[in-house]
């Protein structure tokens, strides 16, 4: 993809790894934007975080593997999905579970092709 069209939305910190290296580092050196929302925000309402993914028109997004499955559990509870197809989505920084894999495909829209692990430090 065009680096200019970078667009990373992520609730993980800067102070965490994954969170200043491939959210805030990665896309800056590549002329691209990221969209930052705090780490309490998305664990009080788990739904804001594709939220602001739809609203932003971001296309990359980053975060562990609860971040995940809690917004699936969230979305599945109150009848509720999103099309989120053009997304590319990491999950890191702890193991990955593929049973959260065809939940977000399902709650997230997020194609299972568009889904990469990260390694962490």
């Amino acid at each position: 993809k065009n680096p200019e069209a970078m667009r990373m939305l992520t609730w993980v910190p800067q102070y965490h790894d994954m969170g200043l290296i491939g959210a805030y580092l990665l896309p800056m050196l590549n002329g691209g934007e990221t969209f930052g929302m705090s780490p309490r925000d998305f664990l009080e309402n788990p739904i804001l975080w594709p939220t602001c993914l739809e609203r932003y028109d971001a296309n990359l997004t980053t975060a562990p593997n609860f971040g995940y499955a809690l917004t699936c559990k969230r979305l599945e509870a109150n009848n509720k999905t999103f099309d989120l197809a053009n997304l590319i989505a990491c999950s890191g920084a702890e193991p990955c579970d593929t049973s959260v894999i065809p939940k977000v495909e399902k709650f997230l829209g997020i194609p299972k092709e568009n889904m990469f692990g990260g390694y962490g430090l």
